[in-house]
């Protein structure tokens, strides 16, 4: 099943863009094969040089969340990171496991949940659903 989707999408979408846009039919074919092959080149060229194409900021993530699981933290924790200037290497400085949490703004983890958007009494609720959950 799995096989043919990639196909089927790839007509369907050299026939829209031949339709939409007027894109010849043979350019649209022609893009299907070029894409895999260019993804093919993308992963093997980041599996051998270990670089993301976002750099030190997706390699503070994965070493953020092994670091998090090996300290076997629960919940939420903060890591202050610092990075190299010359290298791009992140260095951890610190984990805190029980940083301050609150209401108020100026707080390390209220501030960090407002800029993904993500207010205090929402996660709050969050956390007491698990915990509810977990004791039943």
């Amino acid at each position: 099943m799995g096989s043919i989707i990639v196909p089927v999408i790839g007509a369907i979408a050299s026939w829209f863009t031949y339709y939409a846009f007027g894109v010849p039919w043979w350019a649209g074919a022609l893009s299907i094969p070029l894409i895999m092959i260019l993804s093919v080149i993308g992963i093997h060229a980041t599996a051998l040089t270990s670089v993301t194409p976002v750099g030190a900021l997706s390699k503070i993530t994965q070493l953020s969340i092994r670091a998090f699981r090996g300290l076997h933290h629960k919940d939420w924790a903060k890591f202050d990171v610092r990075v190299e200037d010359e290298t791009g290497i992140p260095y951890f400085t610190d984990s805190n496991p029980n940083t301050a949490f609150g209401p108020d703004l100026g707080l390390p983890m209220t501030e960090v949940l407002a800029l993904h958007g993500v207010r205090f009494d929402e996660m709050l609720a969050s956390l007491l659903s698990k915990y509810a959950r977990a004791v039943r």
